[in-house]
Parts: structure tokens; C-alpha cells; sequence
């Protein structure tokens, strides 16, 4: 590709998502120059199709890191409980869940605004980064085409926030090591889609988020309903890409349940995503490259929910970047840095969700009816295993399940996958050199 214009950097951000403008303000708050690029136009930067949730509690910490918390326009509702329901009425399951719904478009665009009154940080607009540049062993840049103009871009580090669909982790050359995965695959991929919808009255669907197990949505997807203010809903349907589903339409399913449940809802808008359903990349570093929100693979595989881990990395990386830049050492073992902050947060959050996701592959509708019902699982079964304290005590509810043994044994092999996810998540690696122990140690617990 004939180079037309070339540009030199501290730092590229490749994606003003959540992650790349919240790095990019930790950089630009420290006096490090930075070029953040996006292929949206500016003023479209920030909008995504997704269910918009985000934790009040996170948003606090953040602040405290130098993240502007959502502003009051930004918000769109407040809630306390999650459900997840299934097909049966009163089959639920229900959890102290302190969060929120915000406008990801105002909300992105004003943090964007944020980033440009750093005067280190340049912000370019329509402009696709398709591979990286690698000279030396190491990751030095990226290019690709800003509007019809092609484009280099080389920095000391890449940070690659463009995506569940990366064409920079992608494009890694194969005989460029890396310690992770280049594509997510489809079975580890949620296809969804969503609509903003208008009801003639609020409802009691304002009151919390909803995770509803349809039989529209092929296990271990599900139907969700949030709140997004006064008469305002949103609504959206996500399954995992396994083959069984490919001639599924999430559209069509999304739009089927939605006429069924809301039929004389206004849809306001509509659109369709990819998000990963795993647990983040075994290692988020390469020389002079770090992966940050689903380019890392750090949404949360039960819910979705990306929007606040996005931000967090995006910090994480930040810091790991401004301690690389003092030490003029951007190699993987001075990177790795980022990986010990994420894996420990992320790879225990995110352990419920795989192993949850491993249950409802092998299960049924049925079987959540009966797991909900007969409150073989409560909600306290659920906060303790996330609080990392607790333990699902069988023996008190044997005599709940005794009617299905087997379902029972297969609850008891989840929870031991939740601890043994979660055991190798705070253990995580010190060094690169001590890294394919541990990988090997958690693919067999994962097997």
C-alpha cells in the first residue's frame, strides 16, 4: 500500500470506545502525546448497540482515577435488583444488583470532548485501521486509510481498543509470537441485537434489569429488558454464534418477542453487535501492543455487560504505558504490568459467566424452570460465590433437587469450575517466563 501520509506518536489508541478515550485522558493528563483514531465520524464516536447498563459504583471509582462520571443528561435510570427469569411465571431468581442505564452516545461524546482539551491528544475521525506495523520484533505502529487517504501511524505503544472484531489483533502475523488468541472465535461470540422502544405508559419493567431465559433465544442466550427512563425501554436479544444457530436471525427473534411482549411499543432505534462471551485474552501484551475493552475480551459473559471493564482497562493500560514510557521499555515483560492488574479483577468477575455458560449448554429450559422454582439456587447463592467467600452448600438443598440428581451434579461441577477460574485468576503469572505453566494449568481446569 502506497503511504500517503505519516504521522509519529507516543502513543496510538486504535477505538474511542469506553476503553480507548478513557486511556487516552489518563495519557493526556500526564502531558503524553497521543493519537486516538476511530473509524466513525466524530460525531457519531461513543454510540453503540448495547444494553447501555452501568454500574454507579464503578463510575464513583473511576472518578477517582480522573474518569468524569456520567453527567445527570447522560442517565437514563437507576435500579437495585436484577431478574433472571425463566419461561415459567415464577421461576426467578432474583439479585441485589446496584446499577444503572446511561445514553452511551452523549455520554461517549462527552467524554471525547474531555480527551480533546488535552492538547497531547490528536482525535481523527473516519479512519480504519486494518494491521499493525512490526519491525524489530515488536509492535511499532499501525496502518490503514483515514477517509480515501492512506495512512501510517508509529508510536512506541498500540493500544488496541477497536473491537470483538480487532483487525489489528487480527492481522498479527503468525510468525509474530504472541501468548493469545489473533481471533474470538464464533462459539465463544454473542451475536445480538437491540431496539429503543416507547411504551404508551411506564411500567413495572423500570423497576430492574431482566435477563429472560425465551425459548426464542437458543440456550444459553437470553431476552433482556432495561430501563432507559420515563416510558422508555431497552430491549434485545443475544445467543452465542455456535453452529446449531447460524441461520438464526437475532433481528428477527429480537423483533418477534418485542411485538409479542410490547405490541404497541414505538421502536426509536435499532442495531445488532458482536460481543465476546469468554474470559479475557490469556494474555492482553505483546511488545509495544496492548489490548484493552472487547479487543480484550472483558465483557462479562453472563450479562454483557462491557461498558464499565472497557473503561477500567483502559486506565489499567494507561498506567502501564506512563510507568513503560518513564522506563523507555515497551517490551512484554515491561507491559505485563497491565496484565496483572486485569486478570485478577476480570478473570474473577467473569468466572461466573463461563461456567454458567458451560451449565446452560448442556441443559434445557426445564431445568432452569426447575433450578428457579424449587430455589435450588437463591440469590445468596449467587452473591457469595461472586464475593469469592462463599460456597453453594448441596447438602442443605439436596432435598430440593433430589428429583434430578443428575442436574444436581452438574450444579456442583459449575461451582467447581466458578472456584478453580477464579483461583487461577488471582494467581496469575508474575513474568511471561512463568506464563505457559499457568496457561496450560487453566485450559485443563477449563476442558
Amino acid at each position: 500500500m502506497l503511504i500517503m501520509k505519516e504521522l509519529k506518536t507516543d502513543v496510538v489508541i486504535v477505538g474511542g470506545g469506553p476503553a480507548g478515550v478513557s486511556a487516552a485522558l489518563i495519557l493526556g493528563q500526564n502531558k503524553v502525546n497521543v493519537i486516538l483514531v476511530d473509524r466513525k465520524s466524530k460525531d457519531q464516536i461513543g454510540n453503540k448497540h448495547c444494553g447501555d447498563a452501568l454500574s454507579p459504583v464503578l463510575t464513583e471509582k473511576i472518578k477517582l482515577k480522573g474518569i468524569p462520571s456520567p453527567r445527570q443528561e447522560d442517565l437514563c435510570a437507576h435500579v437495585n435488583e436484577l431478574y433472571m427469569c425463566s419461561i415459567t411465571p415464577g421461576a426467578e431468581l432474583k439479585v441485589r444488583n446496584r446499577s444503572a442505564t446511561v445514553d452511551r452516545h452523549t455520554y461517549g461524546q462527552f467524554l471525547l470532548e474531555e480527551v480533546e482539551k488535552h492538547e497531547t491528544v490528536t482525535v481523527l475521525s473516519e479512519c480504519r485501521m486494518m494491521k499493525p506495523i512490526i519491525e524489530n520484533g515488536a509492535i511499532v505502529g499501525v496502518e490503514g486509510r483515514e477517509k480515501n487517504e492512506a495512512i501510517q501511524i508509529r508510536a512506541s505503544v498500540v493500544v488496541d481498543g477497536a473491537g470483538t472484531r480487532s483487525n489489528i489483533r487480527k492481522n498479527i502475523p503468525e510468525d509474530f509470537p504472541v501468548k493469545f488468541d489473533r481471533k474470538t472465535s464464533k462459539v465463544e461470540t454473542l451475536t445480538s441485537y437491540r431496539e429503543i422502544i416507547e411504551t404508551s405508559k411506564a411500567s413495572e419493567w423500570q423497576e430492574a434489569l431482566y435477563l429472560i431465559y425465551e425459548e426464542e433465544a437458543p440456550m444459553p442466550g437470553y431476552w433482556w429488558i432495561f430501563p432507559k427512563g420515563k416510558d422508555r425501554l431497552n430491549v434485545g436479544l443475544g445467543f452465542l454464534l455456535l453452529p446449531s444457530n447460524k441461520n438464526i436471525s437475532t433481528k428477527e427473534r429480537c423483533q418477534l418477542i418485542r411485538k409479542r411482549s410490547f405490541p404497541d411499543a414505538k421502536v426509536i432505534d435499532g442495531g445488532g453487535d458482536l460481543i465476546p462471551a469468554r474470559l479475557p485474552l490469556r494474555s492482553c501484551v505483546a511488545p509495544g501492543y496492548i489490548a484493552v475493552g472487547d479487543a480484550a475480551c472483558l465483557v462479562n459473559p453472563i450479562s454483557g455487560e462491557g461498558h464499565g471493564p472497557a473503561l477500567w482497562s483502559g486506565i489499567y493500560a494507561a498506567q502501564t504505558i506512563i510507568d513503560a514510557l518513564k522506563k523507555g521499555d515497551f517490551s512484554e515483560k515491561s507491559l505485563w504490568a497491565y496484565n496483572l492488574s486485569v486478570w485478577p479483577v476480570f478473570g474473577v468477575e467473569h468466572s461466573m459467566g463461563v461456567a454458567v455458560i458451560k451449565f446452560l449448554e448442556k441443559g434445557s429450559f426445564e431445568d432452569l424452570d426447575f433450578l428457579f422454582a424449587k430455589k435450588v439456587i437463591e440469590s445468596s447463592d449467587v452473591e457469595d460465590i461472586l464475593s469469592e467467600q462463599g460456597t453453594l452448600s448441596l447438602m442443605k438443598k439436596a432435598f430440593r433437587g433430589i428429583r434430578k440428581p443428575r442436574l444436581l451434579l452438574r450444579l456442583r461441577k459449575t461451582l467447581k469450575l466458578v472456584k478453580g477460574i477464579q483461583k487461577m485468576a488471582k494467581s496469575y503469572p508474575s513474568s511471561p517466563e512463568e506464563f505457559e505453566d499457568w496457561n496450560n494449568k487453566l485450559s485443563k481446569i477449563l476442558s
